[in-house]
């Protein structure tokens, strides 16, 4: 089967401007402007066909202006190229049938406009060997006689698909659950006894995927088989989930963060399919940005992150407006979102992860979607820890295990006998309690790190056994980069080491931190430290590379900015990242680094070529930058905004140049 893509979207609010001053939100003003950027978006990225999750307009059936918002929505949907699939939500027909919800329910009149407009409520389509069932949700557990033909015609249709070997993927606006298929009924799942009835249904015919709607923010469940994702909306954003966040809610009250607006773009190949998150941030005009990738072209990152946040375990809603008398469990998937989005496969958690059952069985569901787990150690491993690991040797991709410098050369034996027992590998990685240079300074801070020195020669550190006990052993090294200084002649020095002594290793990337008591907030810096680092990995496949940390350090000693903020939004260094990957996939494949040429003393730049062309990576490394215009007709783009620009001028950088 050929490679083929699909974009699903949801909750889409699309109103009349008359009623934009309705609950006080001012971003309702600019909600139509946002899904006429959505389909201007689409167009741009070329798939298929769309489905859309419900929630098509926000006027419920029961008001005046809710046909009329059908016919504004239309109007802007027929501007569409792909053709377009949707069902129905609970603004469209009605809610689902429980006392405790904030508008009129289902009826046996409420579905008549939905399908003069837009078709059946339910139905189902082929595309190549998939077939798609979309099914109206909020009638279920109603009773009405529609629950019941749906129930009949479901069942038929998934017996026949299944019976000639279709893939089978499953639309629907309401969540089954939003944590757990045991969770308490709520105002975003499908409540019993219908969450059983198609949740067996599922099983039964082996369903590949789930795509929900109604929760207005990126989730993802795996459940017997199945995966279960809940897309955001074009929109806006559901408010009280903002207390997944650490910090504040954004704008609105939460309901306006509109970096967590969007869609998905799916890939479906032979072997599975890949989410591609797609975010909005709540434009309503066209940009002038370039065009978007085919994420079919895109590769897995090579560089990993470790995750110092909770990321794993739940978190419980306070009581609110749609859910007044229950709590409601939800995960900090908004990092697993913005992984998915750098298409980064390597996780680095500790080792407390896989000690919780909760822990664990997420990581085997990440696993599933192609994630590596590195898990650390701390001290040479009990045998209580020999047992965890090798009973999750199935989901640990290497073991990293930080002991005390005097114990490296037993920790070479031990960690070299727990080896044998692993399909994973191990990296040996020294703590670092203090910098050499503090020595001097007299003065003291909490400092803990690890990872040999890229700068000191780490042989000398080992007088007694040099590296032969960890080549011996099979055992990789961890590294640890300088900080504020340019990364990329440390990564030359420690492959010339790897390379001369047999040695495999990972290196640590701390991203910048200045003291206990001060916040490292210089983005433009941190954007052009991290495109270093992706040319060296990109230069140094053998190497591992994780960046500590994903999320920003905001409380604790040594405060910094991360690649996300603590609403799991990205930060400019993340577009960089995100942006290179991107970019360099339309040149093709067997990408070069070839070398690193200073210009100035503010500025460098990396030669890239591959097999469709070839590019410069051109990296500021001053806070005032030299003002650099010559590259004549060449096609520059800024890296942090993804924007071509005429010239460079004093910009902060980093920039992508074609030839």
């Amino acid at each position: 089967m050929n490679t083929f893509n699909f974009a699903i979207i949801a909750d889409s609010h699309i109103r009349l401007p008359s009623l934009v001053d309705e609950g006080g939100y001012a971003s309702n003003a600019i909600v139509s402007d946002r899904n006429r950027f959505i389909v201007d978006h689409l167009n741009r990225l070329k798939p298929e066909f769309v489905i859309h999750l419900g929630d098509i307009v926000h006027p419920i059936p029961a008001l005046n202006s809710h046909e009329d918002a059908v016919c504004l929505a239309r109007d802007i949907y027929q501007n569409l190229d792909a053709p377009l699939y949707l069902i129905p939500g609970n603004h469209d027909i009605g809610d689902k049938h429980n006392a405790w919800m904030p508008a009129p329910i289902v009826d046996d009149t409420s579905h008549q406009i939905y399908e003069k407009h837009w078709g059946p409520l339910y139905q189902s389509f082929d595309h190549r060997d998939c077939h798609f069932v979309m099914l109206d949700t909020p009638v279920m557990n109603s009773g009405l006689p529609r629950e019941t033909e749906q129930k009949k015609w479901l069942d038929e249709d998934l017996k026949q698909n299944h019976k000639i070997g279709k893939r089978l993927f499953v639309m629907i606006h309401y969540p089954l659950f939003l944590y757990a298929p045991d969770e308490v009924k709520h105002y975003d799942n499908i409540e019993e006894p219908a969450r059983s009835w198609l949740m067996g249904l599922l099983k039964k015919y082996n369903a590949e995927a789930v795509f929900s709607g109604h929760v207005h923010n990126f989730f993802y469940n795996r459940w017997q088989g199945t995966d279960h994702y809940i897309v955001p909306s074009t929109a806006f954003v559901r408010p009280e989930y903002a207390e997944l966040s650490s910090i504040g809610p954004g704008a609105e009250f939460g309901r306006d963060d509109d970096g967590k607006l969007g869609f998905f773009m799916v890939q479906v190949d032979r072997g599975g399919h890949q989410i591609h998150p797609v975010r909005s941030w709540g434009k309503h005009e066209k940009q002038d940005t370039i065009a978007p990738m085919d994420t079919t072209r895109l590769r897995p990152s090579l560089l990993g992150v470790r995750l110092r946040h909770s990321w794993a375990t739940a978190v419980e809603l306070t009581t609110d407006g749609l859910d007044e008398f229950t709590r409601k469990k939800a995960r900090r998937d908004g990092l697993l979102q913005a992984l998915w989005e750098l298409n980064t496969e390597i996780i680095c958690v500790p080792i407390d992860d896989l000690m919780s059952g909760e822990g664990r069985t997420r990581m085997a569901d990440l696993v599933h979607r192609g994630h590596r787990f590195v898990v650390t150690v701390i001290g040479l491993p009990t045998a209580e820890t020999e047992k965890l690991l090798t009973d999750a040797d199935d989901i640990i991709w290497a073991v990293e295990g930080v002991v005390p410098e005097f114990q490296m050369p037993q920790a070479a034996n031990t960690l070299g006998v727990l080896q044998k027992k692993l399909s994973a590998v191990i990296y040996v990685s020294p703590v670092v309690s203090f910098e050499p240079t503090d020595t001097d300074s007299g003065t003291f801070q909490h400092f803990a790190s690890h990872g040999f020195s890229a700068i000191n020669q780490p042989r000398n550190t080992l007088p007694d056994t040099g590296w032969g006990g960890f080549n011996d052993n099979a055992l990789g090294v961890t590294f640890r980069l300088p900080q504020l200084s340019s990364p990329w002649q440390a990564c030359q020095d420690i492959m010339a080491l790897c390379r001369e002594n047999k040695l495999r290793a990972s290196v640590n990337v701390g991203l910048p931190r200045l003291n206990e008591g001060v916040n490292f907030t210089d983005d433009g810096k941190i954007a052009n430290y991290v495109a270093e680092i992706w040319a060296a990995a990109e230069a140094f496949t053998e190497l591992t590379f994780i960046f500590d940390t994903f999320m920003d350090h905001d409380r604790g000693y040594y405060p910094r900015h991360g690649l996300i903020d603590r609403r799991f939004n990205p930060r400019v260094q993340f577009s960089v990242l995100k942006n290179l990957q991107q970019l360099s996939a339309s040149l093709g494949s067997d990408l070069h680094i070839k070398n690193r040429l200073p210009i100035d003393k503010k500025t460098v730049e990396f030669l890239i070529s591959a097999e469709k062309g070839q590019a410069t990576l051109l990296i500021r490394t001053s806070e005032q930058p030299a003002q650099i215009t010559d590259y004549g007709d060449k096609k520059v783009i800024d890296l942090q905004s993804g924007q071509r620009v005429a010239d460079i001028g004093n910009k902060p950088g980093p920039f992508l140049i074609f030839d």
